[in-house]
């Protein structure tokens, strides 16, 4: 192996270890900024609209609210919190 392939590989694993480190931490930055976007905010606020439905014995309303409430959390890439 000559040195152009130690240089290649040292590269390499130092990229990767700079993936590894950075990925996860803008990923975590990239959920917040959705997670404050309308969407999850109309996505966790009908999710308690349909809790209090549930509390009131409202099974229809219950079903037809979570139904609107996962179209929410598909749409807006929404961490869940059922």
């Amino acid at each position: 192996m000559n040195n152009m392939h130690v240089g290649l590989i040292i590269a390499a694993i130092g990229l990767a270890t700079v993936a590894i480190i950075y990925v996860p931490e803008f990923q975590k930055k990239q959920q917040l900024e959705r997670d404050r976007s309308g969407t999850c905010i109309l996505y966790r606020t009908t999710v308690q609209l349909a809790q209090l439905y549930l509390d009131n014995g409202n099974e229809e309303k219950t079903k037809e609210t979570l139904g609107k409430a996962r179209d929410f959390l598909e749409k807006g890439s929404c961490t869940n919190i059922l």
